[in-house]
């Protein structure tokens, strides 16, 4: 027995909008698996997921691509998670049904996004069981993970480096290389580095760049005093000696 509800009384006649729309809209029905002529269609639409069973709006969406955006629900690989909407689905495709399908017509002018917005609102203030998981629009809107979901989101971002998202690298604070902290490369993986990087010599723009970013700055007193401590009791060996006054010579003769 189909309720008479709010929830289960959608037709051509009580889908009304509350919202000024600029096209003269039209409504189609579509039951279970039945197919509609499609080129008669707009590629604006509204659409309800209405459970064959008992007549009941189960969800509100929104297409710019014509009805073929509802029919996606239902495609095998959009059932592979898990939703509110999906375990819907999945439970209806237990009985080999499919939802009906309301269809209303809009163009490409009208307000899709807030026509979506309005009619998930409503829904939900009649007390439609809708498994919208937003209050729709554009983008997430409304949307609150379960507790199950923050805790899994929690322990895949456990060690996660804080500034580098989901990269995959981890913070190896604990690690530091010579003050760099980050990951640590295998001696193969410095090999190959190093190998790509032989014989490669900075373009003058970028010798010009950097001597222009380095003009003119100053080192803090902070940071004059770790130099100092850091190179405190440093010896060169010869060849670093000899490099270093190589270094010297070509500069002052330029």
């Amino acid at each position: 027995m189909i309720s008479k509800s709010k929830c289960t009384a959608f037709d051509a006649n009580s889908f009304q909008d509350h919202i000024a729309v600029r096209t003269q809209t039209k409504t189609f029905y579509r039951r279970g698996s039945e197919t509609l002529e499609t080129r008669q269609i707009s590629r604006y639409l509204i659409y309800l997921l209405i459970d064959p069973r008992t007549g009941e709006v189960r969800y509100v969406g929104k297409s710019t691509t014509g009805p073929n955006r509802a029919n996606a629900h239902w495609r095998p690989s959009n059932l592979k998670r898990s939703s509110y909407k999906v375990n819907w689905l999945k439970q209806l495709a237990s009985f080999d049904l499919v939802p009906d399908v309301f269809f209303k017509e809009y163009g490409p002018e009208d307000p899709l996004g807030e026509i979506e917005i309005f009619w998930i609102a409503l829904g939900r203030a009649w007390g439609c069981r809708l498994t919208n998981l937003t209050t729709g629009g554009e983008g997430t809107t409304g949307y609150r993970h379960t507790d199950a979901s923050r805790k899994k989101m929690s322990e895949k971002l456990v060690g996660r480096h804080p500034t580098r998202g989901f990269s995959g690298y981890r913070h190896l604070s604990k690690t530091k290389i010579k003050g760099r902290s980050g990951p640590v490369l295998s001696p193969e993986t410095r090999a190959v580095i190093a190998e790509k990087l032989k014989g490669r010599r900075p373009s003058s723009q970028t010798i010009a760049a950097s001597i222009a970013a380095s003009t003119g700055r100053k080192a803090s007193s902070e940071t004059k005093a770790k130099m100092s401590a850091a190179h405190l009791g440093k010896k060169h060996t010869a060849e670093s000696r000899a490099k270093i006054s190589i270094a010297k010579r070509l500069w002052t003769s330029r």
